[in-house]
């Protein structure tokens, strides 16, 4: 069956907010308060950019959100992410989310900002229908409850706090010690985004800090309502502190760590004697500009880059 009604299609970032918004999100994430786990992309504030597709009385039928990641090792290239991709559950299987997505890239491609636009799903043939390549994937790992030792260095370890009770000078101090600590190839990110990510619900931070009380390593466990409890986003000055801080978040758990999954990383190596591989949850799919996924592969390979970081620019 396909949709025979007329489709209308359109930037619409005024749409953040409204409640037409909020409940085709829930509807087809089968989810509560979707928006509000994506304040980094849904907030008035965010730079994302909303694109819509309506019928002809304006009922807001398909939704999806632009955000630009600026990757700057191995190459500089601008990657459009692609993602909150929602089509309303009764128009589902009726060629509207592929009319509305064929329109979407067209209109990126148009706007010659970017190499490439990139996503995750686990419907990869529907996405590779409409021109996408599959050249990675996103591992998640399980951490492994070995004895662990520490070293000598003299730390002192944050416990886990949810982000949304982080005051003015706890984050002032974090920004700092994430940008100058994560291992990724994205170009630094933005400080008002990095406080709009640490608003999303229910995510924790913690971190170490060396004798002069400088950050000097940490994680972040909690990502929107896809990624509940996946440790993603580390950050340290050194492979030593990293191995540091691990084993005080694996200690301090307890009994809650085999809840926890781990996101791949460039910082995957050094722990990778704590890990144990556990799935791999979503594929990367590429829509090609310019003759760039040579450069993508790179930056995928080995989980050198963790394209799906929260804090990107």
């Amino acid at each position: 069956m396909t949709f025979e009604g007329e489709l209308f299609f359109s930037h619409l970032n005024e749409v953040r907010g409204s409640p037409a918004l909020a409940r085709l999100l829930d509807s087809a994430f089968k989810a509560q308060n979707y928006v509000q786990s994506f304040p980094h992309i849904f907030s008035s504030q965010s730079s994302a950019q909303i694109f819509a597709g309506r019928d002809r009385q304006q009922n807001l039928l398909a939704v999806c959100a632009v955000d630009t990641e600026v990757w700057s090792e191995p190459h500089f290239l601008r990657g459009a992410c692609l993602g909150s991709v929602a089509v309303e559950p009764a128009c589902q299987g009726k060629g509207v989310g592929r009319r509305f997505l064929s329109w979407v890239v067209d209109e990126v491609r148009q706007q010659a900002r970017h190499d490439f636009i990139y996503l995750f799903s686990d419907q990869p043939e529907f996405y590779e229908s409409l021109g996408f390549i599959r050249i990675g994937e996103e591992i998640l790992c399980e951490p492994l409850l070995q004895e662990l030792h520490h070293g000598s260095r003299r730390i002192v370890f944050r416990p886990p706090v949810l982000t949304q009770h982080l005051n003015e000078h706890e984050i002032l101090r974090l920004w700092p010690a994430f940008e100058s600590g994560r291992r990724t190839g994205e170009s630094h990110s933005s400080f008002s985004k990095f406080q709009l990510a640490a608003s999303i619900p229910n995510m924790i931070v913690s971190w170490i800090e060396d004798e002069g009380k400088r950050i000097v390593g940490g994680c972040f466990v909690g990502k929107g309502i896809d990624f509940q409890g996946v440790a993603h986003s580390f950050f340290a000055e050194s492979d030593e502190f990293l191995r540091h801080f691990w084993e005080e978040f694996i200690v301090h758990l307890g009994p809650q760590v085999c809840n926890l999954q781990v996101a791949g990383g460039m910082w995957s190596g050094v722990l990778s004697p704590f890990l144990k591989k556990k799935s791999a949850q979503h594929l990367c799919l590429v829509y090609e500009f310019a003759n760039v996924k040579n450069h993508v592969q790179e930056f995928l390979h080995g989980g050198r880059v963790y394209p799906r970081a929260l804090f990107s620019s």
